[in-house]
C-alpha cells in the first residue's frame, strides 16, 4: 500500500514537474516551426526539418513512445490509409498519387510525433513551440502587409496576383496563408490567459497578425475566425469556468475592443480597398459554380465508390478546383476512406472535448487547439484543407495535452 502510493506519487510529480527536453530537439523543432511560414511548394522547407526533428526524438530517451490516441482514431487511421492505397490502383498519375499520398501521411504521422513529445514533456515542448510559430506568424504577417503597402522590394511576388490587393506573403494563397494566422491569433489569445507576463505584446501581436488577415480578403478566413473565437469563448464560458480564467478573458476582450479592433478598422479605413473589402463579403459570381463542383464531385464519387486516386482531382483531369476538403476525400479514396478520415479527426475532437470538460491543469490551452481544429473543419467545406500544415501542427498539440492531462489526473493516487 505504501509502496504504491509512493509510486503514484513520484509519478505525479514527475509530470507536474515538466520533464527537460534534449536542447538539440528543443532548437530543431523550433526550426521547423519558424519555417512553417513558408509554404508555396511542397515539400515545403519546415517538411525538411521534421526528419532530424523526429530522428532525434526517437533517440533520445523514448520522446516517442508510444502515445494512446484511443481505437476510434487508430481504427479510422488504419481505414483511410488502407483506402489511400487502394484508390492509387485506378489513378491516372500513378506518381503524382502516390507523391500526394505520402505527403498526407506524412502530415498525420507529424502530428502524432507533436502529439508524443507534448504527451512527454508538457509546458517545456509547448512553450517553445508557441516561440517557434509566433516567429513564422510575425514575419509572415509583416511581409504580407509590407508588401501591400508597396514598401518591400518586389512586393508584386508577395500578392496573389497583377492585381496586388490580396497578398498571400510566404504561402501559396492568401487562403492558406490568412488561416494560418487565425491559429496563431488564437493560441496568442489563449496564453495571455494562463500569463500575466507580456499582455500588451500579445495584444500588439494580435493585431499584426488581424491585419495580415484582413489584407488577405479570404472570406474563409473572416468565416474561420468567427467560428474559432466563438468555439474558444463558449468552451471558457460554457465548460471550463475558471474564474481566475474568466476575469482575464474580460479582460483580454475589452484590450482587444480598445486597441486590437480599432486598429484594424483604421488601418482599413486610411487604405483604398474599403470598396473591395465590401465586394468581398458578397456573393461572388464564381460561388455557383464551386458549388456545381460540389454537386458533379458527388456524382463522380458515386460512380467510383474506392476513389478515383489521391491527389486526382486535379488538371487537366479536372478543370475547377476542388474548395471542400471532405468531398475531395471522398471522391479520391473512395466512401471507405471518407469514413475512415472523419473517424481520425471526429475520435481527437472527443478526445480533446473531453479533458476541456474535466477541467485540467491544461483545460484553456486543449480549448485553444480544439477552437483551431473547429475552424478549420468548418472552413473545409469551403477550401482544401488536407495538406495545411498548421491543422496537424494543432491537431498533435491538442491530442497530446489531452492524454497528458488524462494520465496526469490517472496517475494521482485516491485516498480512502
Amino acid at each position: 500500500m505504501t509502496v504504491s502510493m509512493t509510486t503514484a506519487l513520484s509519478e505525479v510529480q514527475r509530470m507536474d514537474a515538466d520533464e527537460t527536453p534534449p536542447r538539440v530537439l528543443v532548437f530543431l523543432l523550433v526550426a521547423m516551426l519558424a519555417m512553417s511560414g513558408y509554404v508555396i511548394n511542397e515539400p515545403a522547407p519546415t517538411d525538411l526539418l521534421f526528419l532530424p526533428v523526429a530522428l532525434v526524438a526517437l533517440l533520445t530517451a523514448r520522446s516517442l513512445s508510444p502515445v494512446p490516441i484511443g481505437p476510434g482514431a487508430l481504427l479510422g487511421m488504419v481505414l483511410f490509409a488502407a483506402c489511400n492505397l487502394l484508390s492509387t490502383l485506378v489513378a491516372w498519375e500513378l506518381v503524382h498519387s502516390l507523391r500526394f499520398m505520402v505527403i498526407t501521411f506524412y502530415l498525420f504521422g507529424a502530428a502524432y510525433c507533436i502529439a508524443a513529445l507534448v504527451h512527454r514533456y508538457g509546458d517545456a515542448i509547448v512553450t517553445p513551440m508557441f516561440i517557434g510559430i509566433s516567429i513564422a506568424a510575425l514575419v509572415t504577417a509583416l511581409i504580407g502587409i509590407l508588401a501591400h503597402y508597396h514598401v518591400l522590394p518586389n512586393w508584386q511576388d508577395y500578392m496573389r496576383d497583377a492585381s496586388g490587393i490580396r497578398i498571400r506573403s510566404t504561402f501559396k494563397d492568401p487562403n492558406v496563408f490568412s488561416p494560418f494566422l487565425v491559429s496563431v491569433v488564437l493560441w496568442t489569445f489563449a496564453s495571455g490567459l494562463e500569463r500575466t507576463p507580456f499582455g500588451f505584446a500579445r495584444i500588439v501581436m494580435a493585431t499584426v497578425y488581424l491585419i495580415g488577415i484582413l489584407f488577405s480578403f479570404s472570406r474563409g478566413a473572416y468565416f474561420n475566425l468567427g467560428v474559432t473565437l466563438i468555439a474558444f469563448i463558449a468552451l471558457q464560458v460554457l465548460v471550463v469556468r475558471n474564474p481566475r480564467v474568466l476575469k482575464r478573458l474580460a479582460v483580454t476582450i475589452g484590450l482587444a475592443a480598445a486597441i486590437a479592433v480599432p486598429s484594424v478598422v483604421f488601418v482599413l479605413a486610411k487604405s483604398a480597398d474599403v470598396d473591395y473589402f465590401v465586394d468581398r463579403l458578397s456573393f461572388q459570381g464564381y460561388d455557383s459554380d464551386r458549388f456545381g463542383t460540389h454537386r458533379y464531385a458527388l456524382t463522380v464519387a458515386a460512380d467510383h465508390p474506392f476513389g478515383i486516386g489521391a491527389g486526382e482531382w486535379k488538371k487537366p483531369r479536372f478543370d475547377r478546383a476542388m474548395h471542400n476538403t471532405y468531398l475531395r476525400v471522398l471522391l479520391e479514396t473512395g466512401w471507405l476512406g471518407a469514413v475512415g478520415f472523419i473517424m481520425v479527426f471526429g475520435s481527437c475532437l472527443l478526445t480533446m472535448l473531453r479533458e476541456v470538460v474535466a477541467r485540467g491543469k491544461y483545460a484553456v490551452n486543449i480549448a485553444a487547439c480544439l477552437a483551431v481544429v473547429v475552424g478549420i473543419l468548418a472552413e473545409s467545406m469551403v477550401i482544401d484543407t488536407l495538406h495545411w500544415r498548421h491543422l496537424f501542427v494543432f491537431l498533435g498539440l491538442g491530442v497530446g495535452l489531452a492524454i497528458r492531462q488524462s494520465k496526469l489526473a490517472e496517475s494521482r493516487p485516491r485516498f480512502g
